[in-house]
């Protein structure tokens, strides 16, 4: 077994200005459903799936409810506050359907042109990230999560030293604003499975297992994963069409070269002359 320890995580804080940093051009969001509650991240992601944690919410309630589903849809439609100057709404959302089933269907059901999907987690080892499911619900596709495949990812990237591709930033939290969830308690849940390693009957098997009761931290970064990989955006081309000062940019310039021939030139051919009744054309006689 291994232990991730959540201490230097804790530690690592940035503190970002505004709202979001300069390198997110895109946002994607996890959603947990538990019986009084919805549990909500936001992540931005940047170049090469280097990403930012943004906020987290908690919706108090029980789901199955109107006014508590609608607590939820008001802050999926929340815009944050880009260096650029541009406002950035969640682009990509993924929402737990193993609990409160019903609910979430109907809820994405209405929300489907905001690409807010259901998906449920599946503990089949080696699963890929995501795989739509076979059957539809309510008209729509549902997905299925490789839970292990995720934590895989995530565990990866969370002991990743160096800034870059795919390593994961943590915000200081700050008091006078939303930016409050990243407390102790929040790495805890973060960091509270380890991978346990058995031989049963001469069979390798390898699975997750919880080192503390509560997890959500975690369940949602898996969500969140999930909601980046279904969309499968492609970066530089998100970064043009949202950033005001992507769009400035010059375009590169290229210098366009003659395409050469296909087929190399031949010496012209002087034109075939007539025989007319004997006499070339021109007037001298035919030898």
């Amino acid at each position: 077994t291994k232990q991730l320890d959540w201490h230097p995580l804790m530690y690592s804080g940035e503190e970002y200005d505004p709202e979001l940093p300069e390198e997110v051009v895109l946002l994607a969001a996890g959603v947990y459903i538990q019986d009084d509650r919805a549990e909500i991240a936001v992540v931005g992601f940047g170049d090469e799936e280097e990403c930012w944690w943004i906020e987290n919410r908690v919706v108090w309630g029980d789901f199955d409810q109107p006014h508590v589903q609608l607590q939820v849809d008001d802050y999926l439609a929340t815009k944050w506050k880009h260096p650029s100057g541009a406002e950035l709404g969640i682009t990509a959302t993924a929402v737990d359907s193993g609990h409160k089933t019903k609910a979430v269907y109907r809820f994405c059901k209405t929300r489907a042109v905001r690409r807010v999907w259901p998906v449920k987690g599946s503990p089949t080892p080696y699963a890929p990230l995501v795989t739509p499911s076979v059957k539809r619900h309510y008209g729509m596709t549902t997905f299925n999560v490789g839970t292990d495949t995720a934590k895989d990812a995530i565990f990866s990237r969370l002991e990743l030293q160096d800034e870059g591709p795919r390593y994961v930033h943590f915000p200081k939290p700050v008091v006078n604003n939303l930016r409050t969830g990243f407390d102790e308690k929040f790495y805890r849940h973060l960091c509270s499975e380890t991978i346990v390693e058995t031989f049963e009957r001469g069979v390798y098997k390898r699975r997750y297992v919880k080192t503390q009761a509560r997890n959500e931290a975690l369940d949602k970064f898996v969500y969140v994963l999930a909601a980046y990989d279904i969309l499968k955006p492609n970066i530089p081309r998100v970064r043009i069409s949202v950033l005001p000062k992507a769009k400035e940019e010059p375009a590169k310039e290229y210098v366009i070269k003659p395409a050469a021939p296909l087929v190399p030139s031949l010496p012209v051919r002087p034109p075939l002359r007539r025989r007319v009744g004997g006499v070339l054309a021109g007037g001298k006689k035919w030898l």
